[in-house]
């Protein structure tokens, strides 16, 4: 860990307090899991594009059913 704190001192000239370089480095390494995120791409890629199309596969009594299932995915 010193060396990472010791490697800070010659990018930003040692004008930061170590304590503060470790702050930061915890905040730009924080991930962020969206747990809904595979259901938005899936809604969007495959509901939405269902939904909308005009094929003869598609029963037109279930189209609005597609689109209350993509807005509940929303």
């Amino acid at each position: 860990m010193a060396k990472r704190l010791h490697y800070h001192r010659h990018v930003d000239g040692g004008k930061l307090n170590p304590r503060t370089v470790k702050e930061i480095e915890g905040i730009l390494n924080t991930k962020y899991i969206f747990s809904a995120f595979n259901i938005l791409i899936y809604a969007q890629n495959y509901i939405l594009k269902m939904a909308s199309s005009t094929e003869d596969f598609i029963n037109e009594s279930n189209r609005d059913g597609l689109y209350k299932l993509y807005d509940y995915a929303i």
